[in-house]
Protein backbone atom coordinates (compact mmCIF):
# COMPACT_ATOMS: atom_id res chain seq x y z
CA UNK A 1 0.00 0.00 0.00
CA UNK A 2 0.93 3.70 -0.45
CA UNK A 3 1.75 5.95 2.29
CA UNK A 4 0.24 9.16 2.65
CA UNK A 5 1.36 11.71 4.82
CA UNK A 6 -1.20 13.64 6.55
CA UNK A 7 -1.78 17.23 5.74
CA UNK A 8 -0.41 20.12 7.65
CA UNK A 9 -3.76 21.11 8.71
CA UNK A 10 -4.79 17.78 10.27
CA UNK A 11 -1.45 17.27 11.86
CA UNK A 12 -1.89 20.82 13.58
CA UNK A 13 -5.04 20.66 14.81
CA UNK A 14 -4.49 16.74 16.58
CA UNK A 15 -0.79 17.94 18.05
CA UNK A 16 -2.47 21.22 19.26
CA UNK A 17 -5.43 19.07 20.89
CA UNK A 18 -2.97 16.94 22.77
CA UNK A 19 -1.39 19.66 24.36
CA UNK A 20 -0.57 23.30 22.21
CA UNK A 21 2.66 22.16 20.25
CA UNK A 22 4.59 20.08 22.66
CA UNK A 23 7.02 18.50 20.28
CA UNK A 24 9.02 15.63 21.02
CA UNK A 25 6.82 13.77 23.86
CA UNK A 26 4.84 11.10 24.20
CA UNK A 27 2.37 10.61 20.48
CA UNK A 28 -0.14 7.86 19.49
CA UNK A 29 -0.37 7.47 15.83
CA UNK A 30 -3.50 6.13 14.17
CA UNK A 31 -3.01 4.05 10.92
CA UNK A 32 -6.44 3.69 9.09
CA UNK A 33 -6.66 1.07 6.48
CA UNK A 34 -9.01 -1.41 4.56
CA UNK A 35 -9.71 -4.01 2.28
CA UNK A 36 -12.90 -3.05 1.17
CA UNK A 37 -13.60 -1.07 -2.59
CA UNK A 38 -12.34 2.63 -2.45
CA UNK A 39 -14.11 4.48 -3.70
CA UNK A 40 -17.30 2.27 -4.68
CA UNK A 41 -17.49 0.64 -0.47
CA UNK A 42 -16.00 3.68 0.80
CA UNK A 43 -15.38 7.03 -0.42
CA UNK A 44 -14.15 9.31 2.49
CA UNK A 45 -13.38 8.96 6.39
CA UNK A 46 -13.97 11.00 9.49
CA UNK A 47 -11.99 10.68 12.32
CA UNK A 48 -11.89 12.90 15.69
CA UNK A 49 -10.01 13.03 18.35
CA UNK A 50 -10.29 13.82 21.85
CA UNK A 51 -7.88 13.63 24.62
CA UNK A 52 -8.20 13.23 28.54
CA UNK A 53 -6.05 14.57 31.67
CA UNK A 54 -7.05 12.24 34.47
CA UNK A 55 -7.74 8.13 33.81
CA UNK A 56 -11.62 9.42 34.22
CA UNK A 57 -12.22 11.31 32.11
CA UNK A 58 -11.54 15.30 32.03
CA UNK A 59 -11.59 15.68 27.86
CA UNK A 60 -11.28 18.68 25.60
CA UNK A 61 -13.69 19.06 22.86
CA UNK A 62 -13.00 16.76 19.96
CA UNK A 63 -10.99 17.71 16.87
CA UNK A 64 -12.79 16.35 13.96
CA UNK A 65 -11.41 16.31 9.95
CA UNK A 66 -12.81 14.22 6.96
CA UNK A 67 -10.93 12.95 4.00
CA UNK A 68 -11.90 11.89 1.10
CA UNK A 69 -10.85 9.07 -0.58
CA UNK A 70 -10.42 8.52 -4.06
CA UNK A 71 -8.80 5.42 -4.44
CA UNK A 72 -6.94 2.42 -3.03
CA UNK A 73 -3.71 4.87 -3.01
CA UNK A 74 -5.16 7.77 -0.41
CA UNK A 75 -4.88 4.67 2.40
CA UNK A 76 -3.47 3.90 4.92
CA UNK A 77 -3.65 7.14 6.46
CA UNK A 78 -1.62 8.54 9.29
CA UNK A 79 -2.75 11.12 12.15
CA UNK A 80 -0.40 11.55 14.95
CA UNK A 81 -1.47 12.69 18.15
CA UNK A 82 1.19 14.47 20.51
CA UNK A 83 0.45 14.45 24.03
CA UNK A 84 0.80 18.03 26.05
CA UNK A 85 1.78 18.25 29.47
CA UNK A 86 -2.05 18.19 30.30
CA UNK A 87 -4.43 16.32 28.40
CA UNK A 88 -1.66 13.68 28.87
CA UNK A 89 -3.50 10.47 30.14
CA UNK A 90 -4.80 9.33 27.09
CA UNK A 91 -6.25 9.95 23.74
CA UNK A 92 -9.72 8.38 21.60
CA UNK A 93 -10.51 8.44 17.70
CA UNK A 94 -13.94 7.63 16.40
CA UNK A 95 -12.91 6.44 12.84
CA UNK A 96 -16.57 6.84 10.92
CA UNK A 97 -16.24 5.27 7.58
CA UNK A 98 -18.70 6.44 4.64
CA UNK A 99 -20.16 6.00 1.27
CA UNK A 100 -21.80 8.86 -0.44
CA UNK A 101 -22.54 10.67 2.93
CA UNK A 102 -24.19 7.95 4.55
CA UNK A 103 -22.18 5.81 7.71
CA UNK A 104 -21.08 2.63 6.98
CA UNK A 105 -18.88 1.18 9.85
CA UNK A 106 -18.04 3.46 13.06
CA UNK A 107 -14.62 2.86 15.57
CA UNK A 108 -13.74 4.24 18.54
CA UNK A 109 -10.34 3.41 19.78
CA UNK A 110 -8.54 4.17 23.14
CA UNK A 111 -5.15 4.32 23.90
CA UNK A 112 -2.83 5.41 27.20
CA UNK A 113 -0.15 8.08 26.33
CA UNK A 114 2.85 6.34 26.21
CA UNK A 115 6.06 7.36 29.15
CA UNK A 116 7.71 8.23 25.59
CA UNK A 117 7.97 7.92 22.04
CA UNK A 118 5.26 6.60 19.50
CA UNK A 119 2.92 4.21 19.91
CA UNK A 120 1.27 2.66 16.53
CA UNK A 121 -2.12 1.47 16.52
CA UNK A 122 -3.92 0.20 13.39
CA UNK A 123 -7.27 0.33 12.92
CA UNK A 124 -8.84 -1.32 9.84
CA UNK A 125 -12.20 -1.84 8.29
CA UNK A 126 -13.56 -5.05 7.00
CA UNK A 127 -15.45 -6.33 4.55
CA UNK A 128 -17.39 -8.61 7.44
CA UNK A 129 -18.03 -4.84 9.04
CA UNK A 130 -19.99 -3.70 6.53
CA UNK A 131 -22.73 -6.04 6.97
CA UNK A 132 -22.54 -6.64 10.59
CA UNK A 133 -24.86 -5.27 12.60
CA UNK A 134 -23.36 -5.06 16.61
CA UNK A 135 -25.36 -4.36 19.67
CA UNK A 136 -25.81 -1.00 21.73
CA UNK A 137 -22.51 -0.79 23.11
CA UNK A 138 -20.80 -2.60 20.47
CA UNK A 139 -18.64 -2.42 17.31
CA UNK A 140 -17.68 -4.28 14.71
CA UNK A 141 -13.62 -5.31 14.97
CA UNK A 142 -12.21 -7.80 12.58
CA UNK A 143 -15.69 -9.24 11.75
CA UNK A 144 -17.02 -9.78 15.36
CA UNK A 145 -18.74 -7.48 17.74
CA UNK A 146 -16.96 -6.24 20.94
CA UNK A 147 -17.41 -3.52 23.35
CA UNK A 148 -17.04 -0.38 22.93
CA UNK A 149 -14.59 1.77 25.54
CA UNK A 150 -16.39 2.63 28.64
CA UNK A 151 -17.24 5.45 29.43
CA UNK A 152 -18.03 6.65 26.18
CA UNK A 153 -14.62 9.13 25.80
CA UNK A 154 -16.78 11.15 23.38
CA UNK A 155 -19.17 11.68 25.82
CA UNK A 156 -20.31 15.60 26.51
CA UNK A 157 -20.39 15.13 30.23
CA UNK A 158 -16.79 14.19 29.74
CA UNK A 159 -15.82 17.79 28.30
CA UNK A 160 -14.23 20.11 30.49
CA UNK A 161 -16.35 23.34 29.09
CA UNK A 162 -14.23 26.04 27.30
CA UNK A 163 -11.20 23.27 25.99
CA UNK A 164 -10.94 23.00 23.12
CA UNK A 165 -8.81 19.86 21.18
CA UNK A 166 -8.33 22.08 17.76
CA UNK A 167 -7.46 25.57 17.54
CA UNK A 168 -10.16 25.95 15.24
CA UNK A 169 -14.13 26.13 16.70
Amino acid sequence: MARRRVPAALAAIVALAGGCGDEGGPAVRLILETTVAVPSAVDEVTVEATASRTPDGETCEAARRTFPLGSAADLPLRVLWEFGPEYRAWAAFRITWLRSGRVVAVRTELRAAPEDGVTEVRVALEPECLTRTCGVGEQCVAGACAGLPEPDPFALSLVVPGTFCADER
